[in-house]
């Protein structure tokens, strides 16, 4: 049998995934193992019942009946804690280790499961893995060659929390690894002791909310999942849809599902053959999200009685009349249409085609008095030309102030526009309804004319904003960068996936940013972008705006879709380049050679005096957030991963618990050139005479590693190489020791030095100055004459 791809829950869970406008995670069980020959809890349990047979037939006769009585409830025991808990002291803790061991020990020459290689192609954000071979770390690191995933175990997971506020990928074994026993969770006081830390529940429970979790390979009886799942929802705390896929269908895993917002995804799993998985996988893989078609738009309020009801004026004796008068009978009989319509838009559309001249004339607005009535408002100034149209200020029958877009009456029979206007309208009308926080609110809209009835915000755009050098400092930047960041991802977050697709300085409000010390961020214009393929011109005719849009929006690519939150990433991160540079960016320059020093470059004209590292930071988010290939972009969790650390980062130096980010600081206060390795997270200073230094913020282990080489170049004698190495040698041991610095590698031989050191985060935190200062005497003491 084919897997079910037409299954609601799979849809949802692709569409998800495809349009990546959620940070995944994927908890998976023993059954994703399985294909390794390793056993499922019923196996392993049986292998260890068989151990402590073999110890029954091994003892004197007068223990026998004991250990019997004992097998025999073990053997009858449903739930597998109390029975390995049972095992484990019958069998002795040597005896239960090792034939554990013994059992697992095929890992190190095993296959890994294709399944764990697939679920790193979802492009998932972490992984959390109640098996303790560490199949899932050996995928990553086959798939990525100097992976930066971050990975811990359950037992030290209250160390770990803040993993889940940065932008690398994450391995927590909850269960532990099958080379610490210590780590091991299998019996019932190992679980309870988990359960029993405040830091693993905290980091479970983030988790949930924070990600939208695919289950795999687990089964609904297990408690370490479900145990969490049914403590959340007894404490009434929503931690979103998550997905569970899998081959059984009876009610009691169905029933367990929807008591725990588990949404079922199924596939049949005929005499154990699991293959329809790789189509589950193939699917989403291979899919292209598109947009759905949005319905002409319902107008807003109308006051009937200034028109006919559903007798209409022919087209030739409509057209005498006043322009806001035509505006109410064509609204009027539109809505009628609309509103009786039952998903068919025909006779609309034929409304709209006969009437067309009419409808031309709807379109004409002026704030002139006499002539500035728009349906119900009054135009009070025009404010603004943009792409779409134009703005005004008007004032509603209640006289208070709103914004209104009217769009470009010349586009309307462009099927793109048309389409572009209404999908913008439903995006609207949906975060209203969602009552998403940030955007500038949406009053109501019509076709005819096609304008967008918004609140009028008090304070600049970014553009206006940043051109007036009113935001400078890093405080105020990080501000309104994650305030704009969280807007959009809770946008993106709700069921309907929002995107915005128009992201740019002009379209980003600061409300009350002049009278205020609470000004708020407020973005406009939700999804009303519209693109034209490579065939023609892209329709916004002011160039400056054209270097906002993914590569996506301007050209038709094969197999990219825009309907995917990295072209909001890629909108973003152009928006931090205009604020760190003040200008807008060129159409196609994030593909010039020489992008990433541009940026660079312009981050050192905006230094940081309380955290040294943070614009160069800033600027490596800008490159990767616009990255030409879509795959490749940040998405907009890890873009908001990033920044709010780097805000809490500015706010709370003290309280960084980021090895990374204290290695590049540490180095970073040397005012030394250095360049970074964004997969293994460490900085490197690199000298003419052969010297290395490099800083690595091993984040599984918490530690800051400290690198030392210098290997001659062949540009002085051996002898005088020799003498210079003898005497540098203990010196550079001497100040990284005295500066605090574990050494772990000390080697002097065949003209190469070599010396590791490591310290860990507490210790750095503390005194980055020391650190910092230690590794500049090294540098200067390496420097060989």
């Amino acid at each position: 049998m084919a897997f079910d791809t037409k299954q609601k829950s799979f849809i949802a869970f692709r569409d998800i995934i495809s349009e990546r406008t959620s940070r995944v995670a994927a908890w998976v069980g023993s059954g994703l193992s399985t294909p390794a020959g390793l056993p499922t809890w019923p196996q392993l349990k049986n292998e260890l019942q068989l151990e402590l047979k073999n110890k029954i037939n091994s003892i004197d006769e007068k223990d026998r009946k004991k250990l019997s009585h004992s097998l025999r409830d073990i053997e009858k025991e449903s739930n597998y804690w109390l029975a390995f808990q049972r095992l484990k002291d019958d069998l002795g803790r040597t005896t239960y280790n090792e034939t554990i061991r013994n059992i697992f020990q095929a890992t190190s020459t095993a296959p890994i499961p294709c399944y764990y290689t697939l679920l790193w192609k979802l492009k998932i954000s972490g992984l959390l893995n109640l098996n303790i071979d560490r199949f899932a770390t050996k995928a990553r690191k086959g798939l990525v060659t100097a992976s930066n995933e971050i990975e811990f175990n359950g037992k030290n997971i209250s160390e770990y929390l803040h993993v889940l506020k940065q932008p690398h990928p994450f391995i927590v074994n909850l269960h532990g690894i099958l080379e610490d026993t210590t780590t091991w969770v299998f019996t019932k006081n190992e679980l309870n002791r988990l359960f029993k830390n405040p830091g693993y529940s905290k980091f479970v429970t983030s988790c949930l909310a924070s990600y939208t979790i695919l289950f795999i390979g687990i089964t609904a009886d297990d408690f370490a999942v479900g145990g969490h799942l049914e403590e959340l929802a007894k404490q009434k705390i929503n931690s979103g849809t998550h997905f569970w896929v899998t081959d059984r269908t009876d009610l009691q895993t169905d029933r367990w599902a929807e008591n725990n917002n588990i949404r079922i995804i199924r596939y049949s799993a005929i005499n154990g053959n699991h293959s329809e998985l790789n189509d589950f996988f193939e699917n989403i893989i291979n899919y292209v999200p598109k947009d759905v078609i949005a319905p002409p738009v319902l107008p807003g309020t109308i006051e009937k009685n200034n028109g006919n009801g559903s007798s209409i004026l022919s087209p030739e004796e409509i057209i005498k009349l006043d322009t806001n008068k035509i505006r109410m009978i064509l609204n009027i009989k539109a809505k009628e249409l609309l509103e009786n319509s039952n998903g068919k838009f025909g006779e609309y559309e034929e409304f709209c085609k006969l009437y067309d001249e009419a409808i031309y004339r709807a379109w004409y607005t002026s704030d002139e008095n006499g002539k500035n009535n728009l349906l119900a408002y009054k135009l009070q100034e025009f404010k603004s030309r943009g792409a779409f149209g134009r703005v005004f200020l008007a004032k509603d029958k209640n006289n208070n102030d709103v914004a209104i877009k009217v769009l470009k009456e010349e586009e309307r029979k462009k099927t793109d526009f048309l389409q572009s206007f209404r999908r913008g309208v439903r995006s609207m009308r949906i975060l209203a309804e969602r009552h998403v926080e940030g955007m500038v609110a949406y009053k109501e809209a019509y076709e005819i004319p096609a304008f967008v009835v918004m609140e009028w915000i008090n304070g600049p755009n970014l553009n206006e904003a940043v051109r007036a050098k009113q935001l400078k400092s890093w405080d105020d930047i990080l501000r309104v960068v994650t305030e704009l960041t969280n807007i959009i991802s809770n946008a993106h977050h709700i069921p309907e996936r929002v995107l915005h697709r128009d992201l740019r300085p002009a379209n980003i409000m600061l409300e009350n940013y002049y009278t205020s010390a609470d000004w708020k961020v407020k973005i406009l214009d939700f999804d009303l972008s519209w693109h034209i393929g490579a065939s023609e011109k892209s329709v916004l005719n002011d160039t400056t705006t054209t270097g906002y849009l993914a590569p996506e929006q301007l050209q038709t690519i094969r197999g990219i879709s825009t309907r995917n939150a990295a072209v909001d990433s890629f909108g973003l991160g152009m928006t931090l380049f205009f604020i760190l540079t003040e200008r807008d960016p060129i159409q196609s320059e994030h593909k010039h050679k020489d992008w990433e020093t541009t940026i660079y470059d312009a981050a050192r004209q905006n230094s940081c005096k309380d955290w040294k590292s943070l614009p160069t930071r800033f600027t490596r988010l800008i490159f990767y957030a616009t990255k030409h290939n879509q795959s490749e972009r940040w998405d907009m969790g890890q873009i908001k991963a990033e920044l709010d650390r780097l805000y809490d980062t500015l706010l709370n130096p003290l309280k960084i618990e980021s090895s990374e980010l204290l290695a590049e600081e540490i180095i970073a206060r040397t005012n030394y050139d250095y360049s970074w390795e964004c997969d293994k997270l460490a900085a490197n200073i690199d000298f003419p005479s052969g010297a290395n230094i490099q800083l690595i913020g091993n984040e599984s282990n918490k530690n800051i590693e400290l690198k030392i080489i210098w290997t001659d170049k062949g540009i002085s004698s051996a002898k005088n190489v020799s003498k210079w190495l003898h005497d540098v040698y203990p010196k550079v041991i001497s100040i990284a020791e005295l500066s605090g610095w574990k050494t772990t590698l000390k080697s002097c031989k065949e003209r190469t030095l070599r010396i590791n050191g490591e310290i860990h985060v507490t210790q750095a935190r503390q005194n980055i100055k020391k650190y910092s200062n230690s590794i500049i005497k090294i540098c200067n003491s390496l420097q060989f004459k």
